[in-house]
Parts: C-alpha cells; sequence; structure tokens
C-alpha cells in the first residue's frame, strides 16, 4: 500500500527546452474498484478535466489569467488490483513559470478547502454523461471503452453498474473524498525545462505553501 506523502518537488534542468513541464500529483491508496474512485474520477474532473475547457484550471490559469496554453489532470496508473496516483500535467514559460504554479496551487488548495458547488455537481454530472453517450459515435471508441474494462475484469454489468455510479454521486459523496486524499500539503512537484532560471523562486513559493 502506497503511504501519503509530504510535499516534495524534483527540479530537472534540461537547457534546451522552451518551458517548464510540470507534473503535480501524489499516490492515492485506492484501487480501480474501490467506492472512492468513482468520486475522485469526478472530483479532478472538476479541477482540471482532460481536454476541452471545462475544469477550473483551464477557465482560470489559461483563459482568465493567461498562463499557459494547456493544463489538465488525472486519475492514472490503477487497475482491479493496483493503486494509482492523481496528477496534474501542464507547462509554463520561464518567466511565467512563478506565476503559473501560484495559481494551480490556489485552486488545488481552494477545492481542497472548499470542495465543489451543488452547481459544479449538476454541470460535470452532463459533462461525463454526454462524453460516455458519444462513445456511441464510434465502433473504435466503443472497443476501446470495452477492452479496457475487459482487462479489468469488469463483467458487462459491473461496467454498467461502475458508470451508473455517476448519475448517484451526492455533493457530500465528492467533497468527502476531496478531503481525504486531495491534500495539497502532500503533493510531489517535478519541474523539467531550463528550471535554473526560475528555481530558487519556486522553491520559496513551495516553502510557503507547506
Amino acid at each position: 500500500q502506497q503511504k501519503t506523502t509530504s510535499q516534495t518537488a524534483v527540479f530537472k534542468n534540461i537547457k534546451s527546452r522552451t518551458n517548464i513541464d510540470f507534473s503535480i500529483g501524489a499516490p492515492l491508496p485506492i484501487t480501480l474498484h474501490h467506492p472512492d474512485y468513482i468520486p475522485l474520477t469526478f472530483a479532478i474532473a472538476v479541477l482540471a478535466k482532460w481536454s476541452g475547457f471545462t475544469g477550473r484550471l483551464m477557465s482560470t490559469v489559461r483563459e482568465l489569467e493567461g498562463l499557459t496554453y494547456g493544463i489538465y489532470g488525472m486519475l492514472d496508473g490503477f487497475t482491479g488490483t493496483e493503486q494509482g496516483y492523481w496528477r496534474i500535467m501542464t507547462f509554463f514559460a520561464p518567466d511565467k513559470a512563478a506565476q503559473g504554479f501560484t495559481s494551480t496551487m490556489r485552486e488545488v488548495t481552494k477545492l481542497y478547502d472548499k470542495g465543489i458547488t451543488a452547481k459544479e455537481l449538476t454541470k460535470f454530472k452532463i459533462v461525463l454523461q454526454t462524453q460516455q453517450t458519444l462513445l456511441n459515435d464510434s465502433v473504435y471508441s466503443l472497443l476501446r471503452d470495452l477492452h479496457g474494462y475487459h482487462c479489468q475484469q469488469f463483467t458487462l454489468q459491473e461496467i454498467k453498474m461502475h458508470k451508473a455510479r455517476i448519475e448517484e454521486l451526492t455533493l457530500s459523496d465528492v467533497n468527502r473524498v476531496i478531503k481525504t486524499y486531495l491534500n495539497p500539503n502532500t503533493l510531489s512537484i517535478s519541474c523539467a525545462g531550463p528550471v535554473t532560471l526560475v528555481k530558487r523562486e519556486l522553491q520559496v513559493i513551495l516553502k510557503k505553501s507547506a
């Protein structure tokens, strides 16, 4: 079982890179079959839904503040028996890295402190259900989805129940898992690119947020 981490940071200087790539996240001590997996998926979608502009981070760090082209989050590495992790992936120009990282951490902390709203619960149920419906437009998408579940030994009935769980989620379900698993003080932060330009500034920000 993975242990809860304390906040850590790793910097890899790559002079040839134009931007600084960030991977921000933490291990999660659950498997794909755990009852908290679906509400966690929902919480991460509200924060940083993969693709599109619906997540909080895209609407603030990109659209409102113009600090990056893309910033997304996801759960990854989970199987029926293996634990995984959550992470945010983004990049910033060196002169915007400190501000971009500060803004990202602000939104993560806000989610942890206040949770999601009832309006977001309703909105993202529609967003995620629409995403599932659109799978029907492509045989390839349907097959990929079915294959992913089959690899984890889900029966057809279990697949249906797993997906239906999203509609059953309550505000307290989602906000409970946010408080349980998404503590910003347990994050691991990896930065790769021309980091020598901003490493000291980022370390100061990390120290303040820890």
